[in-house]
């Protein structure tokens, strides 16, 4: 509780600078003694316990992302902006007043898949599992180029030297046995060549676990426990200056594919690739993925002050409110990651309605923001980033500094 409560102070601190209300910043002064009088008694240690207590609880079930201790949190917050009389955000176009801006989800659920390849068919689940975060439904197979990564052989040769991709694009196969963690020790590499390829055009990428018998029934136990979450649309462009929300920029229409395969089919996909540099000029097979999709809403939840002087000049403060929610039966409260931020920023929403009862108010519009989807890879804030006039009503241009 200390570590949260600190945390609530050196936010004020950033507060007082970044909100316009009224600072004294002696030059020898202490922390301490440098927050004006008004700011003084703002953050309490048993506002921030009930909060955490209440958003870590059984009833939330861990807040999962789709689930329905996820909607409670959400309940628990708007329940208490709405105490402390914070304005919703209008949302356009219907100009709806609600606390709550729906993030259109899909829950994706892999049921079976089959990979062609020349006479030869393998199946998901046995042969080959996809492993990549965003998956397609189907695709071509490109021609296959065999690489080894640098870190792993030392060599210092650049694995991509010399590559022409055909007009298919091409995909890498990783020569050589890999396990998950020869994975983790050699991640730059990996993410390096990954990146790297993806702007070249490559389609695929293949490895082969060291094994992969139990690799593969991790994975089972993974995708059935916790199915893969995604934006069900997704959102156009970000507007220009849309990195101030720190959100990730919307992916790729047609993401790189990731696949972890047995030994045999590693051996033929070796059989079928290249080292000459030279990529083949069309496409060798092709997979289909079959996958069970649930549609669902999850929102994140926003709330305003408004500015007195610069009204139309905002300041985002925000946290993420998700967490695992209940895997397999278990539950993982998250008080860490993220209750705790979720606690501070609604102390932080207190005390500014303190504030304003009291005819204080800040330069700026405050919108405090807590995120669905951290856990699944940035999407509530991705959501709102690239759609941000129509979630907030606002452009990126308005936006002073985004504080998470």
């Amino acid at each position: 509780m200390k570590d949260i409560r600190s945390s609530g102070i050196r936010l004020t601190l950033c507060l007082a600078v970044l909100l316009g209300y009224p600072a004294l910043f002696a030059p020898h002064s202490t922390a301490q003694q440098a927050v004006h009088p008004c700011w003084k008694g703002m953050i309490h240690s048993d506002s921030l316990k009930a909060d955490l207590t209440a958003l870590t609880g059984p009833p939330m079930e861990g807040r999962g992302t789709g689930q329905p201790g996820y909607q409670k949190a959400a309940d628990y917050v708007a329940s208490q902006l709405r105490t402390l009389n914070l304005m919703p955000v209008n949302r356009k176009p219907a100009g709806v007043h609600s606390f709550f801006h729906p993030v259109p989800y899909m829950r994706v659920i892999p049921s079976g898949g089959k990979f062609e390849l020349g006479s030869q068919t393998w199946k998901m689940g046995r042969d080959f599992v996809p492993t990549s975060r965003r998956r397609l439904d189907s695709m071509l197979l490109a021609p296959i180029h065999l690489v080894h990564c640098p870190a792993e052989t030392r060599t210092g040769r650049d694995p991509l030297e010399g590559l022409k991709p055909g007009a298919t694009g091409f995909s890498l196969l990783f020569e050589g046995r890999y396990s998950p963690n020869s994975f983790t020790k050699h991640t730059e590499c990996f993410q390096e060549l990954r990146k790297r390829a993806a702007a070249m055009g490559c389609k695929q990428i293949f490895y082969n676990p060291t094994g992969f018998a139990a690799f593969l029934k991790e994975w089972v136990e993974e995708e059935s426990h916790r199915p893969r979450i995604r934006l069900r649309q997704m959102p156009g462009a970000a507007e220009p200056g849309a990195a101030k929300l720190n959100a990730a920029p919307a992916a790729p229409a047609a993401p790189l594919q990731e696949f972890a395969v047995s030994d045999a089919l590693y051996r033929s996909l070796r059989r079928q690739s290249s080292k000459s540099g030279t990529a083949q000029p069309s496409a060798i097979g092709s997979v289909v993925i079959h996958n069970q999709k649930e549609l669902f809403s999850a929102p994140n939840v926003v709330g305003m002050i408004r500015g007195k002087s610069r009204p139309n000049e905002y300041i985002l403060l925000s946290a993420h409110l998700d967490h695992l929610g209940t895997v397999d039966g278990q539950v993982y409260q998250g008080a860490d990651d993220n209750g705790s931020g979720s606690a501070v920023l609604l102390s932080v929403a207190r005390a500014l309605a303190q504030l304003k009862s009291q005819n204080i108010h800040p330069e700026r519009s405050i919108v405090l923001v807590w995120f669905s989807g951290e856990e699944n890879g940035l999407l509530g804030s991705r959501w709102m980033a690239s759609t941000l006039s129509d979630s907030l009503g606002i452009t990126n241009g308005q936006i002073y500094a985004n504080l998470n």
